[in-house]
């Protein structure tokens, strides 16, 4: 599993955004559990969308009621799918 929420310096943070980049939901259970079936079906839809990027945990506000262990479960989860 890759590792996160370490420090970068503001070269390594430097990006090329271009197009739509679209703050993502995270699919839950009713239990609030994270639901994986969904992520391939979502990503799918936004590139069919012509999304040419993804922001997760951005700015729907279930991500600050994730643990550490699921905030790197979820991004693993997109990760797979680039």
């Amino acid at each position: 599993m890759l590792k996160y929420w370490q420090p970068i310096t503001s070269k390594e943070a430097s990006f090329d955004f271009h197009g739509l980049v679209a703050p993502v939901f995270t699919p839950l259970y009713e239990d609030g559990e994270i639901n994986y079936d969904v992520i391939p079906k979502y990503a799918k839809y936004l590139v069919m969308q012509n999304v040419t990027g993804i922001l997760v945990g951005g700015t729907t506000g279930e991500f600050a009621s994730l643990n550490m262990k699921e905030r790197n479960a979820l991004l693993d989860a997109w990760l797979e799918i680039t």
